[in-house]
């Protein structure tokens, strides 16, 4: 398999579209791995909010209430 030449980016950043058009990537393609991109980012953001989340106390019977 021949070694695929780099990619040089002179300037501001190129659009998604430039880029997939660079890599040979078709747009429904792009367009897939845009979503699937966005949903990882979305998952990992849900997983990091709940990893800081104060756990469960352990069970104290001399705090618990008399009911």
């Amino acid at each position: 398999m021949p070694k695929r030449l780099p990619i040089l980016l002179k300037g501001p950043y190129p659009a998604n579209a430039e880029v997939a058009r660079m890599l040979g990537i078709l747009p429904q393609r792009a367009r897939e791995l845009e979503r699937m991109m966005d949903e990882y980012y979305r998952q990992e953001r849900l997983r990091l909010t709940h990893a800081g989340a104060p756990r469960k106390a352990p069970y104290d019977p001399g705090r618990a209430r008399d009911i």
